[in-house]
């Protein structure tokens, strides 16, 4: 299974074989803790777990594609204020990492 990395102006096929598969992000992470494999990890997850010496960056200045975050409300009409407010804190959140 090739995995595109992308760095610093230049792209990295890395041919992986995959021998477990999750449908999990805390899967992937208890996993990837217990040595069994590396695992592709938002900033928001990864960053407390490199810095506390969990688990290691193995290719510094390599990252993934971004991705888009969605909130899904149930209300009919329009959201809450209380919904509003808590996507901006969420969103505020994210800027600061």
């Amino acid at each position: 299974m090739p995995l595109r990395v992308a760095g610093n102006a230049q792209t990295t096929y890395l041919n992986l074989t995959p021998f477990a598969r999750v449908s999990s992000l805390p899967s992937a992470v208890a996993l990837a803790l217990r040595h069994l494999g590396i695992v592709l990890l938002p900033d928001v997850i990864a960053k407390p777990l490199l810095k506390t010496g969990e688990m290691v960056h193995l290719l510094e200045g390599t990252t993934g594609p971004h991705w888009p975050i969605f909130s899904v409300h149930a209300y009919g009409g329009e959201k809450p204020v209380h919904i509003n407010r808590f996507n901006q804190l969420v969103c505020r959140y994210f800027a600061s990492l």
